[in-house]
């Protein structure tokens, strides 16, 4: 058995739906039978944390923004810092540019220099 990679109330994103932010409601396991092939899809119910809008997705296209145990706080944090769109992405945008920033060495490293 296929085993699901989000949980229920983590935080994703859906491919197509940028920058909206859903919580997985639920998932259910589709198991395809064919005379030559035979495949399972994983499909999630999710809701929109701003909206409420329902909607199906399959396991693909989804992405994970957070876990469950930090939504509530993440939604909280987004509701504050609400801008002119609605959603800013101050947690996606500050890892873009952590990740540009060359790295700090550690007191460490720059002993051994």
């Amino acid at each position: 058995m296929t085993k699901q990679r989000f949980n229920f109330g983590d935080l994703v994103r859906v491919a197509g739906y940028f920058p909206r932010v859903f919580q997985v409601d639920g998932w259910r396991t589709e198991h395809w039978h064919y005379p030559e092939e035979e495949w399972t899809d994983m499909v999630y119910e999710l809701h929109d944390v701003q909206t409420g809008d329902w909607l199906e997705a399959d396991e693909e296209d989804l992405s994970i923004v957070v876990p469950a145990i930090m939504a509530k706080d993440y939604i909280a944090y987004r509701l504050v810092q609400n801008d002119s769109d609605g959603w800013p992405d101050t947690y996606e945008k500050e890892a873009v540019k952590m990740a540009k920033e060359p790295r700090k060495l550690t007191a460490r490293e720059l002993s051994a220099q």
